[in-house]
């Protein structure tokens, strides 16, 4: 059997019996496009998991896009290693670069804490619905 009849089978298997979100089926049909597409085969092997990382950092696709790819991609390996489809296959994931959030300035904390807006219906005072 082909690696395209297994993928179809995957998908239906994570579809109707693992209950999968169609936006995570979405992500496995969109990895395997990428993988065929940019690798040119629908075979898989050690040496294409590498290549494949190398063909997506090729086109400027950043690291924690490669790794959404590449989990979609491992749970299909997984799939077929599981139901003795072939031997086990994984792609490593990619370091991705930490976010660093620039914080408040303690200006900015105490304007924050020290803001009291004003109601315009009221010409500034809080009503009392006592």
């Amino acid at each position: 059997m082909t690696y395209e009849k297994l993928f179809e089978q995957f998908l239906k298997h994570r579809e109707y019996v693992s209950n999968y979100s169609p936006h995570t089926i979405l992500t496995y049909k969109l990895a395997w496009k990428h993988w065929t597409t940019l690798l040119g085969t629908t075979e898989i092997s050690h040496t294409l998991c590498r290549e494949y990382v190398i063909k997506m950092r090729e086109r400027g696709i950043i690291p924690a896009s490669c790794n959404t790819h590449s989990r979609a991609m491992n749970g299909f390996f997984k799939w077929l290693s599981e139901c003795e489809y072939s031997e086990k296959f994984h792609i490593k994931y990619m370091k991705e670069p930490l976010k660093v959030i620039e914080s408040f300035s303690d200006e900015h904390l105490k304007r924050l804490i020290n803001f009291k807006p004003k109601n315009t219906l009221t010409n500034g005072y809080t009503p009392c619905f006592c």
